[in-house]
């Protein structure tokens, strides 16, 4: 039984998030294309007059409206994801540790790291792996077939349900997490582990539904997809519905423990029981003990004025029962952290030629985050000089963006607490503050349709930023991802398939990183195009040298 248990891959980065998730190509049948002859039109030109300056210019096209039912349910399932990066914590700290690793591919291929939004030290490169070792190992993002159970406990459900305790070796010792084991209707025993990846899907699977008003679909087979999508759901409703009636109201539930699991917290400096780590830092041992606890809680009413206030007396209740941080407190924390790792980004001298006082460009350092969390509007001029800088158009590395953006949702998360955990019911808001960067559809680059009332800048927001300056710094991220596991080509190449994703594929342009036809070389020499590409674009920002 324990080697079929941990057949699901627990893998959940942003990499895979910014490559897959904004690609929409499973119902591009659905999708009326522009006609080929106007995005050559719209795209050749634009990479011509680029190339001088060095400018990465591409065309983005509206997506029809209205779209496909399918497919607008397709979409709002990718932005849930989207949204659980952003305003996650511990995803967050993951999405970092990411740029760790591109920083020091960079470096190897004789690039300045500089030009990649990381904080820790250059000449410390095995301290960044040993961390990745260790949140891999606390969250448990990888396959977990070496695993051992260690004893569940039973659900009372007509169906055989457990919750079950597994140990798992690696190389810093032993990690622990929780799973389900869930008999099915045929008979079969679907074992589905609580990994970020299987609750990001299972809640974005559910907020889907709930959003389109369809009731969420029950784990009855025990497949790979099924089991990934609906299979903590499924536990969750076996465990919670003989009490909870209101579906509701058990959605809502659902939806914050996830929320919950993966917000995390950070443990107090002298922290060492080890219990409380795990439960502070480890996605699948977190919401395990979440589940269960959940039984004494009554789950939050979703009809009120506002449901994430009660969605936030939820996740605040079951906090103190565990002597858990609030949500406000380590969403507070990760604000602090984010506006230090901006401040990296920019600089000490253009943050004070743009305004900032040195004294409190200094107190940023000597105070610790506990302390500056306790009072954000302290940094209220650090943020303004960060993005007066921004609309100075200074130079920002790979990544700064996007980490912009992070920092508006943990503002948004301080001062509407729970909206985030229950997006089908804040639909609207979220998707106009915080739009989809672009989409990928067989590689033309089409905008959220939420773009189209966004103004330029977000108001009373900690900094000065939009989805089409994310979506510029995507393109410059996705070409590099493949440096964080040491491989030389670029992340919009898909070698099983042999072809390149991006615009450049879809133009008939091909990957020069991957090696070009006769015919594309042709063409390339034809719309004088030389080897231009969004790797190319990277890499001279970077220095890389190919």
């Amino acid at each position: 039984m324990e080697e079929e248990i941990w057949r699901l891959e627990g893998r959940f980065r942003f990499g895979d998030l910014l490559t897959q998730l904004l690609r929409t190509d499973a119902f591009a049948e659905e999708i009326p294309h522009p006609r080929e002859d106007l995005i050559r039109a719209l795209f050749l030109p634009s990479v011509r007059a680029g190339i001088p300056s060095r400018m990465d210019l591409f065309p983005l096209v509206e997506l029809p409206d209205p779209l496909p039912p399918h497919t607008e349910a397709r979409i709002f399932h990718e932005r849930t994801h989207y949204w659980q990066y952003l305003a996650s914590p511990l995803l967050q700290q993951r999405f970092f540790l990411e740029l760790e690793k591109i920083a020091i591919g960079v470096a190897r291929a004789g690039g300045d790291r500089e030009q990649i939004l990381a904080s820790r030290p250059p000449e410390d490169p095995a301290g960044v792996f040993r961390l990745m070792v260790a949140t891999e190992a606390d969250c448990s993002w990888f396959d977990l077939r070496d695993t051992h159970l260690l004893g569940g406990q039973q659900v009372d459900f007509p169906l055989g349900t457990f919750q079950v305790l597994y140990a798992r070796p690696n190389d810093l010792g032993v990690t622990y997490g929780y799973g389900a084991a869930l008999e099915l209707p045929d008979g079969q025993t679907a074992l589905v582990p609580f990994t970020a990846l299987a609750l990001a899907e299972s809640a974005s699977q559910v907020a889907e539904c709930a959003s389109s008003g369809k009731p969420p679909p029950r784990l009855e087979r025990n497949t790979p997809g099924e089991v990934r999508y609906y299979g903590c759901w499924e536990y969750w409703r076996r465990l919670h519905g003989g009490r909870v009636r209101n579906e509701r109201a058990l959605v809502a539930g659902f939806l914050a423990a996830v929320d919950l699991a993966l917000t995390g917290g950070y443990p107090a400096a002298d922290e060492r029981d080890p219990e409380m780590i795990r439960e502070l830092r480890s996605i699948p041992y977190r919401f395990g003990k979440l589940a269960f606890r959940a039984q004494a809680f009554e789950f939050p009413e979703v009809d009120e004025a506002d449901p994430g206030e009660a969605v936030e007396r939820f996740q605040r209740d079951m906090c103190a029962w565990a002597a858990w941080p609030e949500p406000k407190t380590t969403f507070a924390r990760s604000a602090v952290m984010l506006t230090k790792l901006l401040a990296v980004g920019l600089g000490r001298r253009p943050l004070l030629e743009y305004g900032l006082p040195e004294d409190d460009y200094g107190r940023l350092w000597v105070s610790d985050e506990s302390n500056l969390a306790g009072e954000l509007d302290a940094l209220a001029p650090v943020w303004r000089a960060i993005s007066v800088a921004a609309l100075a158009d200074r130079p920002r590395p790979v990544g700064f963006e996007m980490a912009g953006m992070m920092l508006n949702a943990m503002h948004h998360r301080i001062r509407h607490p729970g909206r985030f955990a229950v997006p089908h019911l804040y639909r609207a808001e979220l998707t106009e503050e915080f739009p989809l960067p672009l989409l990928l559809l067989d590689g033309i680059y089409c905008v959220d349709r939420a773009l189209e009332n966004q103004e330029t800048v977000f108001r009373n927001r900690p900094y000065v930023g939009n989805a089409l300056k994310v979506a510029k710094d995507t393109m410059q991220l996705v070409p590099l991802l493949p440096l964080a596991d040491g491989a030389d080509r670029c992340g919009f190449y898909d070698a099983p398939m042999m072809r390149a994703t991006c615009l450049y594929g879809r133009a008939g342009l091909g990957c020069p990183k991957a090696g070009l036809t006769e015919a594309q070389r042709r063409t390339r020499l034809e719309h004088e195009i030389g080897d231009w590409c969004h790797w190319e674009f990277a890499a001279r920002k970077t220095g890389i040298r190919r």
